[in-house]
């Protein structure tokens, strides 16, 4: 009886091991629509601060192209609150990130 118990766990843990190697390689070659693969490349994306203000609203502060940008998200998308300039919207912002949707397209 306890041959067969440390068989029957042993086939367990083998059956473990193959779920977190496959968990691992799905994570680690992107193989999951949407989700960043993960690369040695430098993201050029980098979130350096980000505050909950409720359940649904956050502030976040992000670095693209050697600028910050002051940002609010929440149900109704993401709102620029200040950019490099000190103004709403800083010049070029939009049109940048057009281009980058643009390059980003098949």
């Amino acid at each position: 009886m306890t041959s067969e118990a440390i068989s029957a766990f042993s086939i367990l843990f083998v059956m473990l091991g193959f779920l977190a190697l496959a968990a691992w390689a799905v994570k680690r070659f992107g193989l999951i629509p949407g989700q960043p693969r993960m690369t040695g490349k430098k993201r050029e994306i980098t979130i350096l601060d980000s505050q909950m203000l409720d359940a649904r609203n956050r502030l976040v502060v992000v670095h693209w192209r050697g600028r910050d940008y002051f940002l609010g998200t929440g149900q109704h998308g993401v709102t620029l609150i200040d950019g490099p300039t000190g103004h709403k919207a800083p010049s070029g912002f939009e049109q940048a990130l057009a281009e980058e949707t643009q390059r980003e397209k098949p």
